[in-house]
């Protein structure tokens, strides 16, 4: 937060046995810190039946918290929302009173077929009613 001084205002008064004097220091304080991102999902793959173009695909929602109160929440894509095959950015912006903004980023990937949950190579195999093999970058999902 930044505070900016404005001025002073005094206020004399006198009265029958004495005269004083009162004075206000006024300050401009503006809010310059962004809301704190306190939970973002990690980056979620799921599959989808051979045939079909997607999939629901479901998340715990981010959160975050601000000096003055709560932010206000904007978001790309909604949880349960269908997710075409390929991948996904979901974006949540947080916004405070003051338009300070965080971010909160991961991806959705949607394959088609399974996906490989213990694999130990880098790659799954798939089988499809096309090929026999076929060979596809697999993410670390164990975490």
């Amino acid at each position: 937060m930044l505070m900016y001084f404005m001025g002073i205002s005094c206020i004399q008064k006198v009265t029958h046995y004495f005269c004083y004097c009162l004075c206000f220091y006024i300050f401009l304080i503006v809010d310059t810190i962004p809301p704190t991102v306190i939970y973002c999902p990690n980056n979620t793959a799921t599959s989808t039946e051979l045939g079909t173009d997607g999939t629901n695909v479901t998340w715990r929602e981010p959160e975050a918290t601000d000096l003055s109160g709560t932010p206000r929440q904007i978001r790309t894509h909604d949880p349960s929302s269908k997710f075409l095959l390929g991948e996904t950015l979901v974006t949540y912006s947080f916004v405070d009173t003051s338009n300070n903004t965080a971010k909160c980023n991961f991806t959705i990937t949607v394959y088609t077929g399974m996906v490989c949950r213990t694999c130990i190579s880098k790659y799954a195999v798939y089988t499809t009613k096309f090929t026999k093999y076929m060979m596809y970058p697999v993410y670390n999902l164990n975490k």
